[in-house]
């Protein structure tokens, strides 16, 4: 393992931002660099994986992994923020409702749908988060945008609360997804509850909590809780490499698709992993605009 560089899953406790979740691990690894592969709000629990050192050169990769989530829906009660940490902005009757009225509006969401990022939410606008309009009463509607929702089901269902699991692509918000699901029911709603259980190939199942990372490191057993560069990214395609192109790696020579006994025409944009004979994580590299050589994504030295 490429010591004190991997992965961290962190069990992110409520009432903390993702980026101050991220800089505790960054301070219990003792770490120069730290960044999580995808922001949960800070009311939202679970998984964060956090990348630190050259473990970071790896976030826009796992970023763009499937997401799954288990939340709690509280119906007949809409808030601006449409979670619990928001003000009331509505209410409405809920319907008597059963289990196949909540499957025949869930069938709307799941596949390839648009949604409507919610106003308090950090994408920018006039490089400005949208949070920060809506804090001000300045509520800024962005485009809608194309997600999939791969599985919707029901978890729990009684009176006004309904409780799902939802597997997602990224960039999908399920307090948007809550909201319009409830209106869908005939209602209004927003989350209550909200839990991340996989990003990815991480499950939660695997991850610490920030007390744990705490006592792992006074017992001296950090290492234990850190995933590798190289089994985090055993998704990706692999070329075993000789000494001589890691060397050429190592010294950010160029490499011809020949030099790597591969056919040219392999796909644009697709990215491979080099690794070395003691089976080293030693670049990221992918074929880009038919250039002759090949680019390199990240290097590992």
């Amino acid at each position: 393992m490429n010591k004190s560089s991997g992965i961290i899953l962190l069990n992110k406790p409520e009432d903390l931002s993702s980026n101050t979740a991220s800089n505790l691990v960054k301070k219990i690894f003792s770490a120069k660099k730290a960044g999580h592969t995808g922001t949960l709000d800070p009311f939202a629990q679970g998984l964060l994986p956090v990348c630190i050192n050259r473990g970071t050169r790896l976030v826009r990769y796992l970023m763009e992994k499937d997401k799954e989530y288990i939340g709690t829906i509280k119906l007949g009660i809409q808030t601006d923020t449409l979670d619990k940490t928001g003000e009331i902005t509505g209410k409405a009757e809920v319907p008597k409702i059963n289990s196949f009225d909540i499957e025949n509006a869930m069938a709307k969401f799941r596949g390839k749908i648009k949604q409507i990022p919610p106003a308090f939410s950090a994408l920018k606008h006039k490089g400005i988060p949208l949070y920060k309009y809506a804090r001000k009463g300045e509520m800024i509607e962005k485009e809608a945008r194309e997600i999939n929702i791969f599985e919707l089901e029901t978890l729990f269902f009684e009176n006004d609360i309904l409780k799902i699991r939802v597997k997602c692509s990224k960039g999908t918000y399920i307090r948007t997804l809550a909201s319009d699901l409830a209106k869908e029911l005939g209602t209004l709603g927003h989350l209550t509850d909200l839990e991340r259980t996989k990003n990815g190939y991480f499950d939660l199942s695997n991850s610490f909590t920030l007390e744990e990372l705490r006592q792992k490191k006074s017992e001296n057993d950090l290492e234990s809780c850190m995933i590798s560069l190289e089994k985090a990214t055993d998704f990706i395609h692999t070329i075993k490499i000789d000494k001589t192109i890691e060397e050429a790696v190592i010294n950010g020579k160029k490499i011809l698709p020949k030099d790597l006994f591969i056919n040219f025409s392999i796909e644009e944009n697709i990215p491979f992993r080099l690794i070395n004979q003691e089976n080293q994580l030693k670049a990221l590299i992918r074929r880009v605009n038919n250039c002759d050589y090949l680019k390199y994504d990240a290097v590992f030295n």
